[in-house]
């Protein structure tokens, strides 16, 4: 829920505001302690076009593959913030990470 949410540009205040909970509990929907009531994830699956079957259906890769996709664009938001310099060094750091 967390990807089509950010994907779209809109905040945890945002999609409370549309299923018309608070947006503390949604925030612990989306970090998986609560759920939501059907109603309110078919209310979710038509603002976001998609199949209820969608939504609940993600395979363990596709978790993955989200959480990586959550993790690249915070990790973009952080070196936006920081100097070229810093940003050098992170990059030589991943780097023989990789090799």
């Amino acid at each position: 829920m967390k990807l089509l949410r950010k994907k779209r540009g809109l905040t945890q205040d945002n999609i409370a505001e549309l299923l018309g909970i608070e947006t503390n509990y949604y925030a612990t929907v989306e970090n998986g302690h609560r759920n939501l009531a059907l109603p309110k994830l078919i209310v979710l699956c038509k603002h976001y076009g998609i199949t209820l079957n969608d939504l609940i259906d993600l395979s363990p890769q596709q978790n993955d593959d989200t959480q990586k996709d959550i993790w690249i664009q915070e990790i973009c938001v952080i070196l936006r913030k920081m100097s070229v310099d810093d940003i050098g060094k992170i990059k030589i750091a991943l780097t023989s990470l990789t090799e």
